[in-house]
C-alpha cells in the first residue's frame, strides 16, 4: 500500500481568497466595458456576445488558447474586426478595469492559514477560472496582499 503525501494546496481566488459582491462587480463591469466598445460592437449586442464567449470558454477543451476561443465566439459576424476587438479588450483591462468600484476584503485569518501552510512546506497554488486574462489574475492577487508569498498561479479549466 502506497502512502499519499499532500504536496500542494489549491486556493480559489474569487470569493475564497478575496471576498466581494460578484453580481455587483459584473453590473459595474458592464457599465464600464459596454461604452468602451460602442464604436466596434453595438451596445445592445455586447453583453450577449460576451456571455456566449464566456460559455464557449467553459467548453474549451484546451486544444486552442482561451484567447482564440473567446475571440472566435465574440467576433462572430465581425471577423474583420477581430484584431481591433482584441486590442480594445487589452486596452480596457490596462486602463479601465481597475476603476471598477467594487469593495472587497480577504477572509479573516487568511494570512494565518497561509503561514501555517507554508510552515508545512506545502506549495500554494491560486486556481481560478480563465475568464479574464492572466495579467488581471496576477493583479488581483497583488491587491489582496498575498503576492509576496510564494504562490504559483495556475488556471483551472472546467
Amino acid at each position: 500500500m502506497s502512502k499519499h503525501v499532500l504536496e500542494a494546496i489549491l486556493l480559489d481566488l474569487d470569493n475564497t481568497l478575496y471576498l466581494y459582491d460578484e453580481p455587483l462587480f459584473y453590473e459595474r463591469y458592464f457599465e464600464k466595458i459596454i461604452p468602451f466598445f460602442a464604436d466596434l460592437v453595438p451596445p445592445n449586442e455586447f453583453k450577449d456576445r460576451l456571455h456566449r464567449s464566456l460559455m464557449a470558454l467553459m467548453q474549451n477543451d484546451g486544444r486552442v488558447p482561451n484567447s482564440l476561443c473567446f475571440l472566435d465566439t465574440f467576433c462572430y459576424r465581425y471577423r474583420s474586426r477581430l484584431p481591433s476587438i482584441w486590442q480594445r479588450f487589452m486596452a480596457f483591462y490596462e486602463s479601465e478595469y481597475d476603476s471598477i468600484p467594487v469593495q472587497g476584503q480577504t477572509p479573516k485569518g487568511l494570512h494565518n492559514v497561509i503561514d501555517h501552510l507554508l510552515h508545512r512546506s506545502l506549495k500554494l497554488v491560486v486556481a481560478t477560472n480563465p475568464i479574464f486574462p492572466l495579467m488581471l489574475n496576477s493583479r488581483d492577487i497583488s491587491v489582496i496582499g498575498v503576492m509576496v508569498l510564494p504562490f504559483s498561479l495556475r488556471i483551472a479549466c472546467n
